[in-house]
């Protein structure tokens, strides 16, 4: 039934239960800061998470920068909401 569907999602968002992933969707998951600048951040998941850090490692192999981060899942704080 969608609208017992829409009630437990509504539920679940008011209890905290899904989170909002940078990477454009809903997760039950946990989602993590990630730094991208000294004052920008990402809140993602960890598949996201590994996402990024594939298109990192490519970017400092096709253009030889060193300017990139690879901080490990583990060590990254989780987000939480107010």
């Amino acid at each position: 039934n969608k609208m017992h569907c829409t009630e437990q999602l509504v539920k679940a968002l008011e209890n905290k239960e899904i989170n909002s992933c940078d990477g454009g969707h809903l997760t039950t998951e946990d989602v993590k800061v990630l730094p991208i600048s000294k004052d920008s951040n990402l809140i993602i998941c960890n598949k996201c998470f590994e996402k990024e850090m594939r298109y990192r490692k490519g970017q400092e192999k096709q253009y030889g920068s060193e300017n990139f981060e690879f901080p490990k899942w583990e060590d990254l704080k989780i987000y939480e909401t107010s």
